[in-house]
């Protein structure tokens, strides 16, 4: 006579499965903050190449028609001749910034420009609300530093 032995399949206990969690959002809690850590720094020189690009077409743009953008004309006067203010009759008909329309800095705000600027009053301020996109911080990424 046979005996037949039945299988016993055994899962996983309530403690195994607390253990695995337990060590899940333990390595999760080291790894995230890590991510975001890199990401921002992405951010921070992508902010910063994209000002470049910027300084170079105002430089241009100075060296055409004789002055920087005022504030209020904004960094627009790179890709639409300025119709307020002072005036360029040199105006490059292509524009200043060869995109045609300006980017936002990587944390979804514009850019913030004044001329003349505060720390550079011959010339222009050009920087970023930074990562917690409030202007006037420490956390500001500024071309001229």
């Amino acid at each position: 006579m046979r005996r037949f032995r039945r299988s016993v399949s055994r899962g996983f206990t309530l403690l195994e499965i607390l253990a695995v969690l337990t060590i899940l959002a333990i390595l999760a809690a080291v790894a995230v903050p890590a991510v975001y850590n890199q990401l921002t720094k992405g951010k921070v020189k992508a902010s910063r190449v994209l000002m470049s690009g910027i300084q170079s077409s105002l430089n241009a743009f100075q060296l055409d028609c004789g002055f920087y953008p005022s504030t209020e004309q904004g960094l627009d006067a790179l890709v639409n001749a300025p119709t307020t203010g002072q005036t360029c009759k040199n105006y490059d008909t292509s524009g200043y910034y060869s995109k045609k329309k300006l980017p936002d800095d990587p944390f979804g705000k514009p850019f913030i420009y004044k001329s003349p600027g505060v720390a550079n009053p011959n010339s222009f301020d050009l920087y970023s609300s930074g990562p917690d996109r409030i202007e006037g911080n420490e956390d500001d990424i500024k071309s001229w530093e």
